[in-house]
């Protein structure tokens, strides 16, 4: 392992909170799995102030961030470019997996303090949190220009950032992909819940630390496929306090995509465990 010479120095920007259970200010890099190197929240520089439509509050918020691209060829020279995905590690259990081609075709930022107020917080709406600790580094998307709608999904918006590691698409979601039989019918569902579902939640023991394995058992031997898309659509009302946010609701064709999801749930049925 190796410290950052260029890109780390010693500046004034230490993230400060009075919340509990503040998350390690340390951030680890990794290659398939294997630690490269490590920043501290405390000790970056080049740092820009970054304006963004915040999709956890519905609001326009400026952040003081660093770009992500010049990071990564910081710590992994030009290869990054050339791997498949980006595996995010969140102290609260958070594992988004996002393709690096929407790096190289979008404006990303690990933002490390807000300036509109004193403490690195937000407010998740959509799971109903209030003064969510955002640190040590939280990933943003420039949208103000770029109002493309997958730079606006907070599902790609992970907080609480403690690990980067590039990771192959075999790696990460091998066990989760449908079986072929059924794979026509339900590649749709699995690249949706891909994208806004396995941060949270595990199939066949891939994906995040957040929630349940939906395959141990199979939430569709327990649940009618009309329960989960009204549950996927609006969780609050059928669990009151659930923790779980609603599927975006700016989404495009969104009826259409949760449905593919509940398809993609119910064929997994024949990969899962009792």
């Amino acid at each position: 392992m190796h410290m950052l010479s260029s890109f780390v120095a010693a500046t004034a920007f230490l993230v400060s909170s009075g919340l509990k259970d503040v998350p390690p200010q340390t951030l680890v890099f990794k290659i398939h799995g294997k630690e490269v190197s490590t920043i501290e929240a405390g000790n970056v520089r080049g740092v820009a102030e970054v304006l963004v439509y915040e999709p956890h509050e519905k609001k326009q918020v400026v952040y003081k961030a660093v770009p992500v691209a010049r990071i990564m060829d910081e710590i992994y020279g030009p290869r990054w470019r050339d791997e498949e995905e980006i595996l995010f590690t969140c102290a609260d259990g958070y594992q988004p997996s996002i393709p690096v081609g929407d790096f190289l075709e979008n404006d990303a930022y690990l933002a490390f303090r807000r300036t509109d107020q004193e403490r690195f917080t937000l407010d998740n709406t959509g799971q109903r949190e209030t003064n969510v600790e955002l640190g040590p580094f939280y990933l943003i998307w420039e949208n103000i220009e770029n109002e493309k709608a997958q730079v606006r999904e907070s599902a790609i918006w992970p907080y609480q950032v403690i690990g980067m590691d590039l990771v192959r698409f075999e790696d990460r979601f091998g066990s989760m992909l449908p079986p072929l039989e059924s794979r026509r019918d339900s590649t749709a569902g699995f690249l949706a819940y891909r994208r806004y579902c396995t941060s949270c939640h595990k199939i066949n023991g891939q994906g995040g630390d957040k929630a349940r394995d939906l395959n141990r058992p199979n939430i569709t031997k327990i649940r009618d496929p009309e329960w989960l898309e009204n549950f996927i659509s609006d969780p609050h009302s059928m669990r009151p306090g659930i923790a779980m946010a609603p599927l975006d609701p700016e989404l495009e064709n969104r009826d259409q995509v949760i449905r593919a999801i509940v398809r993609y749930l119910e064929a997994m049925r024949a990969t899962g465990a009792e």
